[in-house]
């Protein structure tokens, strides 16, 4: 017996769309038309890292002072992701930088082409005594 399988129709056009719409969603930008900013703007930006870095206390007591410059993903809804260090101070440091990074609320995304876009940013949190 012989049996028959009806696919719907999907011209080739539309699949290469769609793939195309997808890559784009997964691509991660370093450089876009509208770069991704901090709700409220660099002024709120600085404002929220006094309030919300951690300066480990062994760090403090040491006189340990310098940057950690970590880098992650802005995602279209303005979540954070990815995020690690690029370069570090020490351990203690390194991870404090991160916490407060991932404490952060969404951004406004990137966009290119009038679209909200993955990017990739660089932010350097200083520890200064």
């Amino acid at each position: 017996m012989l049996m028959a399988v009806v696919m719907p129709f999907t011209s080739q056009f539309a699949c290469a769309q769609e793939a195309q719409e997808q890559a784009q969603e997964e691509q991660v930008f370093v450089m876009v038309q509208v770069m991704p900013s901090f709700p409220g703007g660099k002024e709120a930006q600085d404002a929220f890292i006094k309030a919300n870095l951690k300066y480990p206390q062994s760090a403090r007591n040491s006189g340990i002072e310098g940057r950690v410059l970590c880098e992650f993903i802005v995602n279209t809804d303005g979540s954070l992701a990815d995020i690690h260090v690029k370069r570090g101070i020490n351990p203690e440091m390194d991870q404090a930088a991160i916490e407060m990074l991932q404490a952060m609320p969404k951004w406004e995304p990137g966009r290119q082409g009038g679209k909200d876009v993955r990017v990739r940013m660089t932010l350097p949190v200083n520890f200064r005594l």
